[in-house]
């Protein structure tokens, strides 16, 4: 049916991150979005408390909830929710606080989002649904529902298996998505980034309606972890928030296990720095990694422009530290008490890259680079990159191609912003060639009479040195020469 190939994805599976892309604005013209643009705004009492955080408690008892679970659904629909008269498929039984659409259960959870439970037929056409959604500016509608579940509860269900038609809303341009998330059952964590994903690109739209049956327990699953991941609350206030919002949500034990999963899983993901956690003595200190590993946890948690055009480099090196980057060595890179700040809310918080965004201190952005570079489990550019270099030094473009990916574009990136410095003294630019030639191998070089970095580590052979140089500089040579660049590749590769 039409309404269900707009998009229709199976909760366990796991679909590409680009399927938001199906989605247009106004313009009938694929929107890009970035995390940061797509954070609804929560009140101030929603902000992440300075006390510890109580264990979050499921709405169901084990019994209850051992009931709903292995209770047939015709007999679940009759005891649990009315039948016919199901409590969630009529208006009788809720007051206006808890309708903020009139006709449906409904509560507002931020400014964006809307908690509702499932509307139905009849409900659209006397309370005009359609027409109060268009009103209050929502965009999209997320169903979680899967075809055919709750049959016997409310009116009969339409020809698409749901209490509604899906082409009433999209008739007048409101978007659908369906995640089938059978009730009582847990998805997996990579189904689940995927619905949160998906309900990140559609707040950047508008404003958002989610439902599933009543629109408590998967519906408060997939917002409190839509908080967790774009407000980076931790899984317990992201529940209070939720509960605060509209009572009762998170219904069972396997929900709220769910939700603390997905926020440890993000916790990894997030971590930008090896050693920043471990500074402060967190037991689950991410341990030392590669480019490679880091650039994979990257791709799990970055999204739309930002998925594509940071495939292959690391968004802690991306324009915002790039460009404000100096020559100057520091001695202590963590001796700046906002640097040190830094390592810790990037990894735990979305406020740490807004901030950094808005950073204009080249001292702290060069430290923050540094730091980085040189705290990888293993090299950017390792031994293996290196023989290569010492062979093909006057062939870049061949060193290139000998390179992985994640090791090609970052080492690119990083020369073709020296390139664009265009530094008017030549010793300028010698420095800048050195230095990185000593984060990109983690060993020392001298620059200035004084080696860097100097923590003692290992020195760079002389010959190697040489080599190297030779490389970065033919390799700068090599770009000037060329027309297109990786932000032009990326460019187009996003309008095909």
């Amino acid at each position: 049916m039409a309404a269900r190939s707009h998009m229709s994805m199976l909760f366990r599976q796991k679909s590409k991150v680009g399927s938001p892309g199906v989605a247009k604005n106004q313009n009938d013209v694929p929107a890009d979005s970035t995390a940061a643009s797509t954070l609804s705004k929560l009140p101030e009492n929603a902000e992440k408390s300075a006390t510890p955080p109580l264990v979050a408690q499921p709405s169901y008892t084990k019994l209850s909830e051992g009931l709903r679970k292995n209770t047939p659904a015709s007999v679940i629909c009759l005891a649990f929710c009315g039948g016919r008269k199901c409590r969630f498929d009529t208006s009788d039984r809720w007051t206006a606080e808890d309708m903020a659409v009139n006709g449906l259960y409904s509560h507002w959870i931020t400014e964006d989002i809307l908690a509702m439970a499932r509307p139905n037929a009849q409900l659209i056409q006397k309370n005009d649904i359609v027409g109060q959604f268009i009103r209050l500016g929502i965009k999209t509608i997320i169903n979680l529902q899967t075809a055919g579940e709750h049959s016997h509860c409310g009116p009969p269900l339409t020809s698409s298996g749901f209490s509604y038609l899906p082409e009433s809303f999209m008739e007048k341009d409101i978007f659908y998505y369906n995640f089938g998330w059978k009730d009582y059952e847990n998805g997996s964590l990579e189904g689940l980034l995927d619905a949160v994903k998906v309900l990140t690109f559609a707040v950047n739209q508008g404003k958002v309606a989610v439902h599933c049956h009543a629109g408590l327990g998967r519906t408060g699953v997939l917002l409190c972890c839509y908080l967790i991941y774009s407000q980076r609350l931790r899984s317990v206030e992201a529940i209070r928030h939720v509960r605060r919002k509209r009572p009762n949500t998170v219904q069972t034990s396997s929900q709220i296990m769910m939700i603390q999963e997905f926020e440890q899983f993000l916790i990894n993901c997030f971590s930008v720095f090896s050693t920043s956690k471990a500074d402060v003595k967190n037991s689950s200190a991410k341990h030392p990694f590669t480019l490679s590993h880091h650039l994979e946890d990257q791709k799990e948690v970055l999204h739309g422009y930002e998925a594509r055009a940071l495939r292959y480099i690391p968004k802690v090196i991306f324009e915002e530290i790039v460009n404000s980057l100096l020559a100057n060595p520091p001695t202590d890179l963590l001796a700046h008490p906002t640097v040190k700040d830094y390592c810790l809310t990037l990894d735990g918080r979305q406020s740490g890259w807004k901030k950094l965004s808005s950073e204009r201190d080249p001292k702290i952005l060069s430290r923050l680079l540094f730091y980085w570079l040189l705290h990888l489990k293993n090299p950017i550019l390792t031994n293996e990159e290196l023989s290569n270099i010492v062979v093909y030094a006057d062939k870049p473009a061949i060193c290139l191609s000998r390179f992985d990916l994640a090791t090609r574009y970052t080492v690119e990136y990083l020369l073709r912003f020296i390139q664009r410095l265009c530094p008017t003294a030549n010793n300028a630019r010698f420095d800048l060639n050195r230095r990185l030639a000593s984060l990109l191998t983690q060993q020392a070089v001298e620059i200035r009479g004084i080696y860097f970095p100097s923590d003692g580590r290992k020195r760079l052979g002389q010959g190697t040195l040489a080599q190297l140089l030779h490389f970065l500089n033919s390799a700068i040579e090599l770009f000037v020469n060329e027309v297109v660049t990786i932000s032009e590749e990326s460019a187009s590769s996003i309008q095909e």
